[in-house]
């Protein structure tokens, strides 16, 4: 690995970081993490496989596919657990 695709992906793990506690504490709203980590993960998957020796094609292909898919993952893992987090503090459980 050069050192340019090891840059890519460290900003890429910020990025998917970022994205998720942005939305876990609620400081982003769930369609704007969606749409500009969306752009953001896209665009950064994309470059890591150039820099990675793919041809235009596949690093098209890929930055989509990958981009998209760690975003919504992202996303939906954090508004899972920000609503159950709210949930539990709106109805706490007696203990027994």
């Amino acid at each position: 690995m050069n050192p340019l695709s090891i840059l890519l992906l460290v900003v890429f793990g910020v990025s998917v970081l970022v994205t998720y506690l942005g939305v876990r504490r609620g400081l982003i709203k769930t369609i704007v993490a969606i749409v500009v980590g969306s752009i953001a993960d896209v665009i950064l998957f994309f470059l890591y496989s150039l820099s990675s020796g793919n041809v235009l094609t596949q690093a098209v292909l890929v930055g989509l596919v990958l981009g998209l898919l760690f975003n919504l993952v992202t996303v939906a893992a954090a508004t899972f657990f920000r609503q159950n987090t709210e949930l539990q503090q709106t109805n706490p459980s007696d203990p027994q």
